[in-house]
């Protein structure tokens, strides 16, 4: 920073008042080689015109501030000096005092600021170092507002200015003495960023009723202001597509009547010039009303038309017609999908406008290019033969030609269908820009008034629609025809395709269901997780043997395809919940057993849901008893599942061989009520009493666990009941009266 030509020679700087104790600004000041001076107002050195005084004052809003920028000398903050020393550049004569750079090389233009609050910014920003323009211009760098709107909010946005509130500047200004300091960094001017809405005051008019509550929401979190339509301060009305009852006017006169691509694409961009979006007047129902009927009318017409037309070909033909058309209409869902969604994404993803991140566009759409591919290829070729048809054309053969691809192209789409539509939902949700973008779109008339969510099901109703539309072919084509066994193959090809896909998507519904299980249980053997290997269905049981984890513990039973997963549910641990959250998983595993180890599955008769497997384990045989406890399973089907999985794997023929009945006191299980509920509910008391007081007053006991319940209606029935099942042990215990209120 160097002095200008005109400077006098003399130049010292005057530390003012508290400055002087500034030991950072004294040591910068002595840098610049001039004499350095201190004083506690500095006033008795203004008129001094031999020497250009650099005033250093720590406040800039004091009478001594007042005086002294009155004259002629300059005014310098602390920091402004100590940056100057760090540059090494001089001292540099300033027009107007300067406190710090914070603003060096800002400039900016206010706009809907009040005179009086618009002179106390400007001075904070000459302050801070930067500069002010009386006129919109290519060197503002800021546009300073308290609404949207107008025409220097367009400019702004469109050549990519920062546009923010006032109090960006005010709260600049509060930290003016963090040396480091800069109001132009994204970090800091985040938060004073203006919102697309704010300042405007909106109503909504023919929406329903979900689009318009979504719409409110969208507004408020932009910084808008619903009103009423009869508001007098409304200034902007957003007209929807559903017409309202009567034809009204706003009583403000200076609102925008505005359709509502104008609200999306002001969301979306950030802005969106009024004009392009006016609508003359409010929308009246009876011209709607007046047009549907003209649309109908018409379209009725032509579809009349068409019949009379279809009616005098063949059936074959009319049916072909059918299949050209539905097919037709199908591509071109399929080239919305891509080129007004996805293709767009793609785009502002490589200009860096970013709607949606590259994983969540591959993660949507990457799955309708094969599908789009195949069928664009399948459609040419009827429309080949629509150009030339003949009634021993051959239908059939373009369904056989493309069967692999057609697999190859659905698989992936039926696996990750449902993932699709759970990512789109939750991207719509979290990125109001990219939810404005759908709405934009949408509203195409390539889309049919249709949105995204419901465009990317088509494919999972194509594969069904078009084995009905060839097996009417089929039906309305004679056996001398050279396309019936062609078409024949095709009906056939297409089931296959259909079962090939609907069982590739079952199997890797288990593969991910035996991944989950995998890790769900803890100390679950690594070689569960294999290609091979499905999950079955899954029971949940009471050990009524000590085999595993104890009688009357509550277990869980994997069933896969070649072993049986035994695995104890994890007691919660509330003293270590809060230190140690989410580190234990909810099972442990106790066995893995193979299906081939199971010898026999028995029947226990005396029981409605007790069982027990004998399997062998090296040279030693063992008995596991369980009692189910899962209400949603019913014991002979479950027994019936598991020695069918058993049968197909060791490749028995019978199933019923593998089944034996007994009753418990053949295999030495107790079945009974009373010594199992005491086991569960022991346990249960055992864990109530090792839990701290405290959870005591969160936990609701208004309600019985099934699990207590069960065993308290078991307890209660053998204390009252028969005393035949009990031990000779037990029978010599008083009774006692147990409370269970």
């Amino acid at each position: 920073m160097s002095a200008s030509a005109s400077t006098p020679v003399n130049i010292r700087i005057c530390l003012v008042g508290e400055v002087a104790n500034d030991t950072s600004c004294c040591e910068a000041a002595r840098t610049f080689n001039v004499p350095v001076v201190t004083s506690e107002t500095g006033l008795e050195l203004i008129a001094d015109k031999e020497w250009r005084t650099y005033f250093v004052l720590k406040d800039f809003e004091t009478p001594i501030y007042t005086a002294i920028v009155k004259t002629t000398q300059s005014i310098l903050g602390p920091p402004a000096v100590i940056r100057g020393a760090a540059l090494r550049g001089g001292l540099k004569q300033n027009p107007r005092p300067v406190y710090n750079y914070a603003m060096n090389g800002i400039v900016t233009y206010f706009s809907g600021i009040r005179s009086k609050e618009l002179k106390k910014l400007v001075n904070i920003v000459h302050a801070m170092g930067g500069g002010a323009r009386e006129n919109m211009n290519l060197k503002i760098t800021h546009l300073i507002s308290t609404r949207s709107g107008g025409a220097e909010y367009v400019y702004a946005k469109t050549f990519g200015l920062t546009v923010v509130r006032p109090a960006w500047v005010y709260a600049a200004w509060e930290q003016r003495n963090q040396l480091d300091f800069r109001a132009d960094t994204e970090e800091f001017s985040n938060k004073y960023y203006l919102k697309c809405f704010e300042g405007q005051k909106i109503s909504f008019a023919g929406f329903p009723a979900d689009e318009h509550k979504l719409m409110l929401e969208i507004l408020e979190a932009n910084g808008g202001v619903h009103v009423e339509l009869d508001d007098p301060e409304c200034t902007h009305i957003v007209v929807g597509q559903h017409a309202t009852p009567v034809k009204r006017e706003p009583k403000c006169s200076r609102a925008h009547i505005l359709k509502s691509d104008w609200f999306w694409n002001t969301v979306k961009n950030g802005y969106a010039i009024e004009d392009d979006y006016r609508e003359s007047l409010l929308p009246d129902s009876s011209f709607d009303k007046l047009e549907v009927c003209k649309i109908t009318t018409q379209s009725d017409s032509s579809a009349c038309k068409e019949t009379h037309a279809m009616e005098k070909s063949s059936m074959r033909f009319n049916y072909f017609i059918e299949f050209y058309n539905t097919e037709s209409n199908y591509v071109d869902i399929l080239d919305t999908i891509i080129n007004v969604f996805k293709t767009p994404l793609e785009e502002r993803l490589r200009d860096n406008d970013v709607l949606l991140n590259e994983f969540n566009i591959k993660a949507i759409f990457d799955n309708f290019l094969p599908i789009h591919g195949v069928h664009k290829r399948i459609f040419e070729q009827l429309r080949a033969i629509h150009a030339k048809w003949s009634e021993d054309c051959l239908i059939g053969d373009i369904i056989l030609r493309h069967r692999d691809s057609l697999i190859k192209a659905y698989t992936p789409y039926g696996n990750f269908i449902d993932r699709m539509k759970e990512t789109l939902i939750q991207c719509e949700r979290q990125h109001p820009r990219f939810q404005a973008f759908l709405k934009i779109n949408e509203e195409k008339p390539s889309c049919k008034r249709q949105r995204l969510q419901d465009l990317i099901v088509y494919p999972v109703q194509r594969l069904p629609r078009i084995q009905l539309l060839l097996n009417n072919i089929l039906k309305h084509t004679s056996d001398s025809n050279p396309d019936y066994l062609g078409l024949e193959d095709a009906l056939k090809a297409i089931k296959e395709v259909t079962m090939d896909i609907n069982e590739r998507k079952r199997k890797t519904e288990s593969q991910m269901a035996t991944f989950h299980t995998f890790h769900d249980i803890e100390g679950c053997p690594p070689d569960l997780m294999s290609s091979h290997r499905e999950l079955i269905s899954r029971c949940k049981v009471n050990e009524l043997s000590n085999t595993l984890s104890g009688r009357g513990n509550n277990l869980t039973l994997y069933l896969f395809s070649d072993v049986l997963e035994i695995c104890r549910k994890v007691s919660r641990d509330f003293s270590n919940a809060k230190k140690c959250p989410g580190r234990r998983k909810a099972y442990k595993h106790l066995e893995l057993i193979s299906l081939k180890a199971i010898r026999f599955v028995v029947d226990l008769t005396d029981s409605s849901d007790a069982f027990a497997l004998c399997w062998q384990e090296k040279e030693e045989e063992k008995v596991l008893a369980f009692t189910i406890v899962d209400e949603e399973v019913d014991k002979a089907v479950y027994l019936k599942v598991l020695r069918k999985q058993m049968m197909e794997y060791v490749c028995r023929s019978d199933m019923d061989e593998l089944l034996i009945c007994r009753t418990s006191q053949d295999i030495e299980v107790d079945v009974m009520g009373e010594n199992l509920s005491t086991s569960i509910l022991s346990k249960t008391f055992r864990l109530a009493t090792s839990t701290p007081s405290k959870v005591g007053r969160i936990i609701p006991f208004r309600k019985t666990p099934s699990k207590l319940k069960r065993a308290a209606s078991n307890l209660k029935i053998s204390l009252f009941g028969s005393t035949n099942s009990l031990t000779p042990g037990s029978q010599l215990h008083p009774r006692r009266s147990i409370s269970l209120g």
